[in-house]
């Protein structure tokens, strides 16, 4: 499967999570590791592959409910 790259919007909010982020102190930072370095790949326009792109898809519709 070929690799997708985030559109320019994602790359953005990416960026804006990842400066938030980094204002914080440390004992107040969001994020696994694993999403700080997927918020990072996609911040810098790097390929995702298709099944990571489900897996993102999954984890925002599971986690819709936190909006509230």
């Amino acid at each position: 499967m070929s690799p997708h790259r985030a559109p320019k919007a994602v790359r953005l909010e990416a960026r804006r999570a990842l400066d938030w982020r980094a204002e914080l102190p440390p004992s107040r930072r969001a994020m696994t590791p694993v999403g700080v370095r997927r918020a990072v790949q996609l911040a810098e326009g790097q390929p995702v592959s298709l099944q990571t792109v489900r897996r993102m898809w999954s984890f925002f519709q599971r986690h819709e409910v936190d909006k509230d």
